[in-house]
């Protein structure tokens, strides 16, 4: 082998490891953090969830005591459990209907539609306290604008802020800060679809509900999917809005189970910041954390019944 070849060999070995080590510097601060605050954190959760970490001095293994504990010993597991799943349900499902009524009506040629938009998405970007703290106001049985609008009605005043009304005003809550996102992505999905079909169905004559029916909507179920697995991921993990929109005080909410507010975050809180049984609170976590893992592994399962995705169609057509 002559030098210059050699010569040659070495400079680009000498090139790769470079390369190779930029790459590695360039990523190391994502794996670093990946490492600390998702592998050390899911780790380390999983072992104190085994442990009785905070309530007492000596930590010791305590096998399944805290799951056994969440599921036949404490009171507030089960309600606070259900009341999530009925309100992650309700509201996910109103959010994404509403969502698409609002997209396709902004998905039309209107004047001021870029206005429209911003106005429907901008609750979105409202910060969770300061929403909350607005939506008390609102809902006050006494000063609240809502019962004041009931009263010109003739309707008397409501208790928002009280079981069991409780649930549906953090319903109504969700509905309006979730709105806007559900538009945006089912927006996009919309301005997806082909417009060739689009108008091919209007030379036949096809009406625009029956368009909307038949073309549309099944093209954006994506989207539509997207939304729902999101949707129900986040709202299981509902803690601010039920912890400041109260109608009660804390000191009741703890004796007695309020159906409304008191939502599975907030036994977890409780647990590990207020009981300090940052174990038992771990327990809590993990299973929480399985039963989104069931719920999303269900809508997979299922999406292949409603979901229409264009590598389907190109599949069908070729065979």
């Amino acid at each position: 082998m002559s030098k210059a070849a050699s010569g040659m060999r070495r400079r680009k070995y000498r090139s790769s490891t470079q390369e190779h080590l930029a790459f590695y510097l360039m990523v190391a601060p994502w794996v670093v953090g990946f490492i600390v605050f998702q592998v050390y954190v899911f780790g380390s959760g999983l072992w104190y969830s085994f442990t009785n970490l905070g309530s007492s001095q000596n930590v010791r293994f305590v096998g399944l005591n805290n799951y056994i504990r969440a599921f036949v010993a404490d009171q507030f597991f089960w309600p606070s459990l259900l009341t999530t799943l009925e309100y992650s349900f309700v509201s996910v499902l109103v959010s994404v209907i509403v969502g698409l009524a609002v997209a396709a009506m902004l998905h039309r040629d209107l004047r001021g539609r870029a206005l429209y938009r911003t106005i429907v998405y901008l609750p979105t970007v409202v910060p969770a306290v300061s929403a909350a703290l607005a939506w008390a106001f609102l809902y006050d049985k006494n000063y609240g604008l809502l019962n004041a609008a009931l009263e010109k009605l003739g309707i008397g005043p409501l208790t928002w802020l009280q079981d069991p009304t409780m649930l549906w005003s953090l319903i109504i809550m969700s509905v309006w800060s979730g709105v806007g996102g559900s538009m945006i992505v089912l927006l996009a999905g919309m301005q997806g679809v082909p417009v060739d079909l689009i108008e091919a169905a209007v030379v036949d004559g096809v009406g625009p509900f029956r368009r909307f029916r038949h073309i549309t909507l099944p093209l954006i179920t994506p989207a539509i999917f997207f939304n729902i697995v999101t949707g129900l991921v986040g709202s299981m993990q509902v803690y601010t809005q039920a912890e400041l929109l109260q109608g009660t005080s804390l000191d009741k909410i703890y004796t007695n189970i309020i159906k409304g507010n008191y939502v599975y975050m907030r036994l977890l809180v409780r647990s590990a910041f207020g009981e300090h049984r940052l174990g038992y609170s771990s327990a809590l976590s993990w299973i929480l954390f399985l039963v989104i893992v069931i719920v999303t592994l269900i809508l997979f399962r299922t999406s292949d019944a409603w979901v229409f995705y264009d590598s389907m169609a190109k599949e069908r057509k070729s065979s």
